[in-house]
């Protein structure tokens, strides 16, 4: 089975059920070429959502789907990130503590993929950096409407320093070398309550800021894992 990627820190391993090919002209020549897995972004989303034929979409009340999988000649829009995050928190669960604010670091895309999954699992209380805050207020704005209940605060990537919320739980998706600054803030955890959890989906690239949170007794929630099961799911899907 095809399966296409834009981003280069997922592994997808040799002799696999998927294998992973290269698109020059991306997603849209990924479909004409019919490959079986497709990964898309959110932009993708919203703009392939009104231009293909949907069988169904696998997704939360709030999100994105964030692949295109073939099932006979038609593509289905899937949530993978959504469904191996959860499955990473069930295996987590004695760990939890979700009376305590969960941080999530990223883009719009990360907190989309994440906060549904937090919230299915008891979080309320949610403090979330981006680098733009103007454009992912009224995403937030929605989340908040749908999920009632939810206290959802937005700050810019400048303030990760002044993060004062005790918190149990923090999840960063960003470039830890563009923004190194960002990674050194949060680098002490003096946010964090003692036995946290810490999920860094960008550590198959840099691996600097999760050996800081093994230094603070942090429990980390390996990314390799977590991209394992993405193509998992998607082959059971597939068989």
């Amino acid at each position: 089975m095809k399966y296409y990627t834009q981003h280069e820190h997922v592994n997808v391993p040799e002799g696999g059920f998927f294998e992973r090919v290269s698109v020059p002209g991306g997603v849209r020549e990924a479909m004409a070429l019919k490959t079986d897995l497709i990964d898309i972004s959110y932009a993708e989303y919203i703009e392939l959502k009104n231009e293909i034929t949907i069988e169904s979409v696998s997704v939360f009340q709030v999100g994105y789907a964030d692949a295109l999988q073939l099932v006979g000649d038609k593509y289905q829009f899937v949530s993978l990130n959504q469904k191996s995050f959860l499955k990473l928190l069930t295996d987590s669960h004695d760990h939890l503590r979700t009376d305590l604010w969960a941080v999530v670091v990223g883009s719009a895309e990360t907190f989309l993929s994440f906060i549904p999954v937090l919230a299915q699992v008891g979080f309320k209380n949610f403090l979330v950096a981006v680098e733009n805050t103007e454009y992912c207020q009224p995403l937030i704005d929605k989340m908040m409407k749908i999920y009632l209940g939810l206290n959802i605060e937005l700050i810019s990537y400048t303030q990760v320093n002044q993060i004062e919320s005790i918190s149990s739980f923090l999840l960063t998706d960003f470039d830890h070398i563009q923004y190194k600054e960002i990674s050194q803030a949060l680098s002490y955890f003096n946010f964090l309550a003692p036995q946290s959890l810490f999920f860094d989906l960008q550590s198959v690239n840099n691996q600097e800021l999760q050996e800081e949170a093994l230094r603070a007794h942090l429990h980390c929630i390996p990314a390799n894992d977590f991209f394992k099961n993405r193509l998992e799911m998607a082959e059971e899907f597939s068989i």
